[in-house]
C-alpha cells in the first residue's frame, strides 16, 4: 500500500512541468523553515505575536475612535489561564468601548500567519528580487491594513448586531481577508510573467 502511494506521487511529479515542480518544493521548503522557526524560537515567547497583536489592537482602537466620537475605545491586555495537559497561558489584546469589553485579539487574528502565507508564495515564485521586495513589501502594508479594518469591522458588528459576530468573525471577514491575500497572489503572478 505505502509503495503504492509512493510510485504514484513519483510519478506525479515526474509529469508535473518542471516551473510548478520547483515552485512546490521551494514553497515546501519555506514552509518547514518557517515553521520550525517559529515553533521553535519566537511563538514562546512572543517575539513577533507580541508586539504585533498589541499594535493590531491599538491601531483597531484609534481606528473606532474616529469613527464613534461619542465613546471612547482603549486596549488593554488579557491573561486566561486554561487547563489542557498542564497550564496554558493566553495572552491576547483586548479592545474596550467606555468600560465594555468589546473584541479580544488573539495572536491568531494578528495578521502574521496571512503575512507568511503571502510572503512564502511571494518568495517561492519566480520572479526578479526587485519585484519580490516591491510586492513583498507592498503586499504586506497592505494586508496589515487590510487586517486592521478586518477587527474594526468586527467591533462595528459587536455595537450594532452583538449576535452577528461569531457568524462575521468566523466566516464574512475570513473570506474578505483570505480573498484579498489571493488578489494579491494574482497580481503579483501576473506582473512577474
Amino acid at each position: 500500500m505505502l509503495s503504492s502511494i509512493y510510485h504514484q506521487v513519483k510519478d506525479g511529479l515526474a509529469e508535473m512541468p518542471r516551473m510548478v515542480k520547483h515552485f512546490l518544493i521551494r514553497a515546501f521548503i519555506l514552509f518547514i523553515v518557517w515553521e520550525g522557526v517559529y515553533l521553535g524560537f519566537l511563538q514562546k515567547d512572543r517575539i513577533l505575536d507580541g508586539p504585533l497583536t498589541q499594535l493590531t489592537a491599538e491601531l483597531t482602537a484609534k481606528t473606532l475612535d474616529i469613527f464613534y466620537t461619542n465613546s471612547y475605545f482603549y486596549t488593554l491586555q488579557d491573561t486566561k489561564r486554561t487547563y489542557s495537559d498542564g497550564w496554558f497561558e493566553h495572552e491576547k489584546s483586548v479592545v474596550w468601548k467606555d468600560q465594555q469589553r468589546l473584541i479580544g485579539i488573539a495572536d491568531g487574528c494578528n495578521g502574521l500567519n496571512l503575512f507568511m502565507l503571502f510572503l512564502g508564495f511571494i518568495l517561492a515564485y519566480p520572479s526578479t528580487i526587485r519585484l519580490k521586495l516591491f510586492m513583498g513589501l507592498g503586499g504586506l502594508i497592505f494586508i496589515f491594513g487590510v487586517n486592521i479594518l478586518r477587527c474594526v469591522g468586527l467591533g462595528m458588528v459587536q455595537i450594532h448586531y452583538p449576535n452577528f459576530t461569531i457568524y462575521a468573525h468566523h466566516y464574512i471577514f475570513n473570506v474578505l481577508t483570505y480573498a484579498v491575500v489571493f488578489f494579491l497572489w494574482i497580481k503579483f503572478s501576473k506582473w512577474a510573467s
